[in-house]
C-alpha cells in the first residue's frame, strides 16, 4: 500500500488544500500522475473544486495538455 493509500484509510481529507487553494488531485492532475488521481477519486477528493483563481483540476490538466488526466476527470 502507498503512503498517499494509508493516509486516506486514516481518514485523511482528500480535499485538504494548500495557500493557493491547490488540493492534490489538482497537483496530480497538473503532473499525469493517474494512479494518485484514482485513489483520491476513490477517497472522494471533489473534482469541482476550485483553487483561488477558481480552476479546477479539470482545467488545470486540460491547460496543460495532460490529455489522460483530462479522460480520468471526465469519467
Amino acid at each position: 500500500m502507498t503512503t498517499l493509500g494509508m493516509l486516506l484509510n486514516a481518514s485523511a481529507d482528500a480535499n485538504l488544500a494548500d495557500n493557493q487553494g491547490l488540493t492534490a488531485l489538482h497537483v496530480a492532475s497538473s503532473q499525469g500522475c493517474l494512479l494518485i488521481m484514482s485513489l483520491l477519486l476513490q477517497a472522494h477528493a471533489d473534482p469541482d473544486l476550485g483553487d483561488f483563481g477558481c480552476q479546477t483540476a479539470l482545467h488545470i490538466a486540460a491547460d496543460l495538455g495532460e490529455l489522460r488526466s483530462v479522460q480520468v476527470l471526465l469519467h
